[in-house]
C-alpha cells in the first residue's frame, strides 16, 4: 500500500524501506544498500542537490581504487505528482547541472587490477544497479549513467577521459543493453557509436554485444532482470555478436598494414607497398561503409585508416619457417606450402631422377632435401643440368614437383628475359627458382649473366628492385636450378666451385613413365609423398656451403667457356714455338709486355671482335702462373710489367736489370733506337 502513499509524508525510515524494495527489483539486498554506500534523501535534499523536489537516494561513484569520488547520481522514489515511483517509468535518475557522464565501478571487485590485466573481459551495461548486480555475482561489469553516458557533448568528447583509465588494447569488451533496444532507434545508435568509439580509440581484442531475450523476463529486460531470472551461468552461455565494423577491420587487417620502416601502407596479398592513402582507399573501397553515429556512414577502409586497432607493423621480412609475425613486430610475408607429407615412395619420380643424375643421384637428393629439411636454408651450390635432346625429364625432374613441395608462393620460374631485368621482385619472397632452357648465343652476354649467376647462388642478402616500390634489403633463400640443351649456356672458370653440373643421358624413359608421373603429382597428391621423402633423406653428411661436386660434365663445360683470347694465352703458355716460329725460326726476344701479346693475338686473329684490356691478359698470364717481373727501362722511365715467354726457368732467376736490358736490346721498338744512337 505504499505504493499509492504521498512520499512526502513518509520519515527517513520508510524511505529507506522504499529504496530497498527498488534495490529488491534488481536482486539486491541490504548488504548490497550498505556495499554501495546508498542514503536516501527527501524530496529538498534532492532538490538542492539536483534542482529537482522529489525523494530519492543517492548512488555514490567510486574510483578504480574503491574510494569515493565527489560525484554522485539519484534514483528518484516518487514520481512527478508525488507518488511511489513504479518499476518502471521515465526520468527515474538525474545528477548535479552542468556535470559531466563519469563511468560507475561497483564497489565488489578490484578494478585496479582489472584495469591492468587485458586478460579480463569487461562488460558495459547502463544503470548503476545493473552493473552492481552483475559484479555481485563476479561478472565485470562497469555501468553508464545513460546510453550515451560515454560521451559528453558539451565538452567536445567523443569518449569521456575515464575510459583512459583501463588497458582496453587487446582487451575482450562485451556490451549489454535493455532487451528493447532493437525497437529504440535512438538506442540502437548509442550502443553503435559506442562500440565504434572504443574500436577507433583502442585496440581491443573484441566488441561483442550481448542482446537479451525479451521473453524472459519481460519486453523491459534489464542485465539485472535476466541475472535474477537465469543466473550469471546461462547469462555467459548467451550468444555474443560481434561489432560488425571491428570485425570487418580485423579483416581488413589481413589484407593491408602500415609499415613503420618505410613509413607506407602494405597490401599484404600482393607483397607491394602502397604510394597514399587515396591508393589504400581505391584498393579497398570496395569493403563497403559502416553507419558511424546512427544516420552518417564512413568506407570501412577509412575507418580502417584512423582505427587504432590498424595494423602495424615494424617491418617486412620474408623467413621461411617462421611465424607471420615475429617477436619484433616483422610481418613475414612467408607462407607454408598447403600439402602435408605422406608416407608412400614416390617411385617414379625417383626412376626419372635416377635416370638423370646417375650416379650422382644420392648428392642430388640431398641437395634437394637439405633445405626442406631446413627451412629456409641458402645452398651455396647451384644444380645445371643439360642435355641435347628433349623430353628426358630434366625439367620435369624438379618442376612442377619442387612447385608442389614448396607452394607456388614458394617457388618461381626464371626466365633468360628476367636474368637480363635489372627487376628482381621475385627474390623478396622465393625459396626455390627454376631457369628452363637457359641460353644466350653471344659470348659477351653469357659472361654479363654469368657474373650475374655466381652472385645470385652465393650472396647472403639481396636487394631487391621492383617497378614503383622503395629498394628493399632481404636475406636471400633462392636456391637455383637450371636447364639447356646447350653445355656451354654457362660459363664456368676452372676454379669454379659453385655449379653442379650433369650433362642428361640422350635417351628418353617410357613416354609412359613421364603422363603416369604427371597424374601422380596432379591428380594423385603425389607431391606429399615426394615431401616426406625428402624429409627423411639422410643429410647428415651434406654441407650445404661446401663445393658442388666436380664432375665430367662440368670439366667440359670448363672447357666449352674458354674464349679465343684464353686459349691463345694458354697455347703461348704450354707451345709458344708455335706462335713465334717463323720460317724456323725463333726471335731473339723472349719476354713480352701484355700489349705485345695483345698485338700478336689481334694479327692472329683478326676477325677477334671483342676489346680487349691489358688487366684481362695480365689475369690471364698471372693465372697461368707466367713468370713476371716489374721493371724499369731506365731510372727515369715509367715501371712496366715483363713476361718471360720462352726459358721461363732461366729468367725466374735472373734480376731484374737482366729481364729490362734483355727486353731494351731485343724488342724492334727499343732495339731499333739503340742502333741509331
Amino acid at each position: 500500500m505504499l505504493k499509492y502513499k504521498r512520499v512526502a509524508l513518509l520519515d527517513a525510515g520508510a524511505l529507506r524501506k522504499l529504496a530497498l524494495k527498488d534495490l529488491e527489483r534488481s536482486g539486491l539486498t541490504v548488504k548490497d544498500y550498505k556495499k554501495l554506500r546508498l542514503r536516501v534523501m527527501t524530496a529538498k535534499e534532492t532538490d538542492e542537490f539536483v534542482g529537482e523536489p522529489r525523494a530519492s537516494y543517492k548512488i555514490p561513484y567510486f574510483d578504480l581504487a574503491g574510494n569515493r569520488t565527489a560525484f554522485a547520481r539519484v534514483r528518484f522514489i516518487e514520481n512527478s505528482k508525488g507518488h511511489v515511483f513504479k518499476a518502471q517509468g521515465s526520468f527515474r535518475y538525474s545528477q548535479p547541472f552542468n556535470s559531466a557522464p563519469h563511468i560507475y565501478y561497483p564497489p565488489y571487485l578490484d578494478w585496479q587490477a582489472i584495469a591492468k590485466d587485458p586478460t579480463y573481459p569487461i562488460l558495459i551495461t547502463e544503470g548503476e544497479k545493473k552493473a552492481a548486480k552483475a559484479c555481485s555475482l563476479g561478472i565485470a561489469c562497469i555501468a553508464l549513467g545513460g546510453v550515451y553516458g560515454f560521451k559528453s557533448s558539451k565538452r567536445m568528447q567523443d569518449l569521456i577521459p575515464e575510459f583512459d583509465d583501463i588497458q582496453w588494447k587487446d582487451r575482450a569488451i562485451e556490451i549489454c543493453y535493455d532487451a528493447d533496444v532493437m525497437m529504440k532507434s535512438e538506442v540502437r545508435q548509442a550502443l553503435s557509436m559506442i562500440a565504434l568509439e572504443l574500436s577507433q580509440k583502442y585496440s581491443p581484442a573484441s566488441i561483442d554485444f550481448i542482446f537479451l531475450d525479451a521473453e524472459t523476463a519481460g519486453p523491459k529486460t534489464g542485465l539485472d532482470d535476466f541475472l535474477m531470472a537465469e543466473g550469471a551461468e546461462k547469462f555467459n552461455a548467451l550468444e555474443r555478436k560481434p561489432f560488425r565494423s571491428n570485425e570487418r577491420i580485423q579483416e581488413l587487417n589481413k589484407k593491408v598494414c602500415y609499415v613503420e620502416h618505410y613509413d607506407r601502407f602494405y597490401n599484404i596479398k600482393n607483397k607491394r607497398f602502397f604510394n597514399s592513402l587515396q591508393q589504400v582507399r581505391e584498393a579497398f573501397m570496395n569493403e563497403g561503409e559502416e553507419v558511424v553515429d546512427g544516420k552518417r556512414t564512413a568506407l570501412i577502409v577509412d575507418l580502417w585508416a584512423k582505427n587504432a586497432n590498424r595494423r602495424t607493423v615494424a617491418d617486412v621480412l620474408y623467413a621461411p619457417g617462421l611465424a607471420e609475425v615475429t617477436d619484433r613486430n616483422e610481418l613475414n610475408t612467408w607462407r607454408p606450402p598447403s600439402i602435408r607429407p605422406r608416407r608412400g615412395s614416390p617411385v617414379l619420380w625417383l626412376e626419372i631422377g635416377r635416370h638423370i643424375f646417375g650416379s650422382y643421384f644420392d648428392w642430388f637428393m640431398q641437395w634437394l632435401a637439405y633445405p626442406v629439411q631446413h627451412i629456409g636454408t641458402k645452398m651455396l651450390q647451384a644444380v645445371f643440368v643439360h642435355g641435347a635432346m628433349q623430353g628426358v625429364g630434366k625439367t620435369f625432374v624438379v618442376d612442377p614437383v619442387m612447385e608442389y613441395v614448396y607452394g607456388p608462393h614458394n617457388f618461381y620460374r626464371l626466365s633468360n628475359d628476367d636474368l637480363q631485368d635489372r627487376f628482381n621482385a621475385y627474390a623478396s619472397h622465393t625459396q626455390f627458382v627454376v631457369t628452363n632452357e637457359i641460353y644466350f648465343s653471344d659470348m659477351r652476354d653469357r659472361r654479363m649473366i654469368m657474373s650475374g649467376l655466381k652472385d645470385m647462388v652465393t650472396r647472403e642478402k639481396v636487394t631487391v628492385n621492383e617497378k614503383f616500390q622503395p629498394k628493399m634489403v632481404y636475406t636471400d633463400h633462392c636456391n637455383y636450378y637450371l636447364t639447356s640443351n646447350h653445355a656451354d649456356a654457362l660459363v664456368l672458370d676452372p676454379d669454379d666451385r659453385r655449379f653442379f653440373v650433369i650433362e642428361a643421358p640422350n635417351e628418353k624413359l617410357g613416354n609412359g613413365a613421364y603422363l603416369e608421373l604427371n597424374d601422380y603429382l596432379r591428380d594423385k597428391g603425389g607431391g606429399a609423398n615426394v615431401l616426406h621423402h625428402l624429409q627423411n633423406v639422410d643429410t647428415s653428411d651434406f654441407n650445404p656451403k661446401g663445393e658442388a661436386l666436380f664432375t665430367p660434365a662440368k670439366e667440359v663445360v670448363i672447357g666449352l667457356s674458354k674464349d679465343i683470347l684464353t686459349e691463345f694465352i694458354e697455347k703461348l703458355y704450354y707451345n709458344p714455338q708455335e706462335l713465334y716460329m717463323v720460317n724456323g725460326h725463333l726471335p731473339d726476344l723472349q719476354l713480352s709486355k701484355s700489349e705485345d701479346i695483345i698485338r700478336l693475338f689481334e694479327t692472329s686473329n683478326p676477325h677477334y671482335r671483342f676489346p680487349i684490356s691489358t688487366m684481362k691478359v695480365s689475369r690471364i698470364m698471372r693465372e697461368l702462373g707466367i713468370p713476371r717481373r716489374k721493371v724499369r727501362l731506365a731510372h727515369d722511365s715509367p715501371q712496366m710489367v715483363l713476361y718471360a715467354i720462352f726459358e721461363r726457368d732461366r729468367w725466374h732467376k735472373a734480376s731484374n736489370r737482366t729481364w729490362a736490358q734483355h727486353y731494351q736490346e731485343n724488342h724492334p721498338r727499343y732495339g731499333m733506337r739503340n742502333k741509331l744512337n
